[in-house]
């Protein structure tokens, strides 16, 4: 049985928030690219331009997110768990 260190608390919040991030950054990238085929008469020529731009630079944010977690993150380990875990885990036999 392998046993894990707690998780940060804010891990699984960053990751949603990353999640937000990568929609905006679409939709923005749309809107934008929407707005200059407006200006310029253009079909949407550069509303597809600025999705993809949305789309990659969410994404890269998103792995950026997700590496700095992971490096946050202690190892697993094997080995023994700590004594504050082997005293909660015990049953009360003694009592």
């Amino acid at each position: 049985m392998a046993w894990r260190y707690r998780q940060n608390e804010f891990s699984g919040v960053a990751l949603i928030v990353a999640g937000f991030v990568l929609v905006a950054l679409v939709v923005i990238g749309y809107f934008v690219g929407a707005a200059i085929d407006h200006h310029f008469g253009t079909s949407p020529r550069w509303a597809l331009v600025g999705l993809l731009i949305g789309f990659l630079v969410g994404f890269w944010d998103l792995y950026a997110i997700a590496r700095r977690l992971m490096a946050a993150q202690p190892p697993v380990t094997t080995s023994i768990p700590p004594k504050e875990w082997e005293e909660n885990e015990k049953p009360d036999e003694d009592k």
